[in-house]
């Protein structure tokens, strides 16, 4: 049976989830580290299909909006003029400069997001500043002057999406490997309880390990399928539709693969 069809065989063939019975443990990595891989291709073609594309158009709009700003190391000031506000047609109000205030008050701030004075910048979320950020440079850091320009925005936007997406994908397909990890510990777990209604012989916890990777197989598939599909992502399914259809693959599995005692069957 093949290893790569795998993903697709776990959707409906109990041929399948019997042949993962002899499996070994490295053997139900080796397919939770593949079939995160599948996941993480999706996930990484989704950043560079949407995300990068509204990241480009948003930079964009600072580039042709933002002010020149001058800092020497200790304050923040502006090349020309005291004070802006910045306003995104789509996210509404952003970023406030008022270079003539020390502080800013929640009244003050308004619904701007972010605050910037020349010696602080001040991050509201919701109705409360979380925090300010001092404009000082570390004493350890060369002193000089920096003009922070539109273009130097835009340089610096650029290497950051440069080296992000070369680790992109790595980054991507661990972290959901650590996720389906710890999703198989927890259905696993379940298989437990599963596995004691078993009138034949009980499976060992590394039997219900693998069929817990392969379980949670249709699940990423929807997943995938939302995210890939905008208008099936509209579909309610969440977090009870996880639990219950991977519940219902590990039924089906580990009941699906009891074979009842001999004199049981006479």
């Amino acid at each position: 049976m093949s290893f790569l069809a795998a993903p697709l065989l776990s959707l409906f063939s109990l041929k399948f989830y019997r042949s993962t019975l002899a499996w070994n443990v490295r053997k139900g990595l080796a397919y939770l580290a593949y079939m995160s891989l599948l996941f993480a291709l999706v996930l990484s073609w989704l950043v560079k299909t949407v995300v990068v594309p509204q990241g480009d158009q948003f930079v964009s709009w600072l580039k042709g909006n933002m002010p020149v700003l001058i800092w020497n190391g200790e304050l923040l000031a502006m090349k020309e003029g005291t004070a802006k506000d910045m306003i995104h047609p789509k996210y509404g109000p952003l970023i406030k400069f008022d270079m003539t205030r020390t502080e800013f008050t929640d009244e003050a701030l308004g619904d701007f997001a972010l605050g910037v004075t020349p010696g602080k910048a001040f991050v509201r979320q919701g109705d409360q500043i979380l925090k300010e950020y001092n404009w000082a440079r570390n004493p350890d850091q060369k002193k000089g002057t920096v003009e922070i320009t539109p273009e130097l925005l835009g340089t610096v936007y650029g290497l950051l999406k440069t080296r992000i997406s070369r680790v992109m994908i790595f980054v991507l397909w661990i972290s959901v490997i650590f996720w389906n990890f710890v999703g198989a510990l927890f259905y696993s777990w379940i298989g437990l309880l599963i596995n004691w209604t078993r009138r034949g012989e009980k499976l060992f916890y590394s039997q219900l390990f693998n069929i817990a990777i392969c379980a949670m197989t249709p699940v990423i598939v929807i997943d995938s399928l939302q995210l890939a599909i905008p208008a099936l992502g509209r579909l309610p399914f969440g977090l009870v539709g996880s639990l219950v259809l991977t519940n219902a693959y590990l039924f089906f599995a580990i009941r699906g693969t009891d074979t009842p005692p001999a004199d049981s069957a006479a």
